[in-house]
């Protein structure tokens, strides 16, 4: 095996694993202090990941590198992309424009630049969802970072929304996942596992662990994620886990799950998304189940005020008919009941199989 250098003072020698460093440093090894060994294995696991399967590259066609590599086609004209993969903290990246067979030594570890490619047509986020989800990602990001500098995101928001009685309804707090009517329907118990998408911190703000049923959170913030594990470790609170993954790549096997709760989570979605994200959520969830799900109320006098102020901070919201978000449900869940007195509407279902 032989290894081979950049050349002394020659960065452009090696240019994308120079690229590559710039950004790990910038975004990782300089954003974190990693307390332990295990510490820094968690946070630089994270960031890989949102290296290789939530942000978008602008190289890639505003593609992550795992969509890419997944959307590859059969056939004689399939492409090949690289997968750098080494053992340095367990680390493996997608980094697309490598060529060749070379060693390259990177970080204190020896890794090779191998080529690998899928046979299978893999259903890809659509492009418009791929965009929407790396904007909701990194406003729950900044929000965080707010938090941690004592910043509310809100308070500088225009006064005109301020004064709008959909604000009102939101300092309320009565549309949450903790809402009563959600746990009176839901009826936790200690033999169910109930699934929070779009956990954000409802395990601080309403302490959804304290349902008597075992806890599992997803959300597509990694920051929010590591929060919350921050949180979770240093309150000593027992749960399920909590994972950085969308509704429609949920990372749980079939039939998992006896509830769930889905607010707060559609109204950034195209159709053609929520109807993937609707059949994944039929996959977990065992026969019977129930659920909640919601999605703004069109015809509701707060929904444009409640559309200005996520557009303020960076969510834009899809709104759609209730008719089609129903024919969407028909097949996978029984619509038990429907609550239209907010601004979101929601859906009591159960899981049909």
């Amino acid at each position: 095996m032989t290894l081979d250098f950049s050349r002394l003072g020659k960065p452009v020698y090696n240019a994308y694993i120079e690229l590559f460093n710039g950004s790990f440093r910038d975004e990782c090894l300089n954003t974190n202090w990693f307390l332990s060994l295990e510490d820094a294995r968690d946070k630089i696991e994270e960031w890989r990941r949102d290296y290789n399967e939530w942000r978008p590259h602008s190289s890639l066609d505003n593609l992550t590198p795992r969509q890419y590599l997944e959307g590859l086609e059969t056939g004689s004209e399939r492409k090949l992309f690289p997968v750098l993969a080494g053992t340095g903290f367990g680390l493996w990246f997608l980094l697309p424009g490598l060529r060749g067979n070379k060693w390259y030594r990177y970080w204190g570890r020896v890794v090779k630049n191998e080529y690998i490619g899928s046979g299978n047509t893999r259903l890809k986020v659509e492009p418009t969802m791929d965009k929407q989800l790396n904007r909701i990602r990194k406003a729950y990001d900044l929000t965080v970072m707010q938090h941690k500098k004592g910043i509310n995101p809100l308070d500088n928001i225009p006064e005109e929304i301020k004064k709008s009685l959909f604000y009102q309804f939101l300092m309320a707090g009565t549309g949450d996942s903790a809402a009563p009517d959600i746990k009176e329907y839901l009826a936790p118990s200690p033999e169910k596992r109930f699934l929070d998408v779009g956990c954000s911190a409802n395990i601080v703000n309403y302490r959804l662990d304290l349902w008597t049923s075992v806890y599992y959170g997803i959300d597509i913030s990694p920051r929010l994620i590591r929060a919350m594990k921050t949180y979770v470790k240093h309150e000593q609170i027992s749960i399920g886990g909590l994972n950085i993954a969308e509704v429609a790549k949920l990372p749980f096997d079939d039939n998992f799950f006896d509830i769930a709760a889905v607010i707060g989570v559609l109204e950034y979605c195209t159709l053609k998304y929520i109807s993937q994200a609707l059949i994944e959520l039929n996959r977990v969830m065992k026969p019977e189940s129930r659920l909640v799900l919601d999605i703004p109320n069109e015809n509701h006098p707060y929904v444009e005020d409640m559309v200005r102020l996520e557009k303020y901070l960076g969510r834009p919201n899809f709104i759609h008919s209730r008719s089609k978000f129903v024919d969407l449900i028909a097949s996978l869940f029984l619509i038990e009941r429907v609550d239209n007195s907010q601004v979101m509407l929601k859906y009591y279902v159960r899981t049909i199989k």
